[in-house]
């Protein structure tokens, strides 16, 4: 319960229920972030300037962790993901 765990050396704060529609849409908003972990939400519904942001702040070294589900999931296709040149 506490914002220090005990072997680590930084901060942790968590950041919970950002939606891709609500992102910045700007490099700069994300900047504050080191790690951002996409568990849920669809990534169709990130669009134009806020997937540019996103792509810009890994660019510049912010880490993106996703989450796949096991079904009904938009990430590996192109059409539908704006983000998709990110992934391996």
């Amino acid at each position: 319960g506490q914002a220090w765990a005990e072997h680590h050396h930084e901060l942790i704060q968590l950041v919970p229920g950002l939606k891709p529609d609500e992102l910045p849409d700007r490099w700069m908003g994300l900047d504050c972030y080191s790690v951002i972990l996409w568990s849920n939400g669809e990534v169709d519904k990130l669009r134009g300037e806020r997937a540019d942001a996103l792509r810009n702040w890994v660019n510049r070294g912010g880490h993106l962790v996703i989450v796949l589900p096991a079904v009904s999931q938009l990430w590996t296709n192109e059409a539908s993901n704006p983000i998709f040149d990110l992934l391996p």
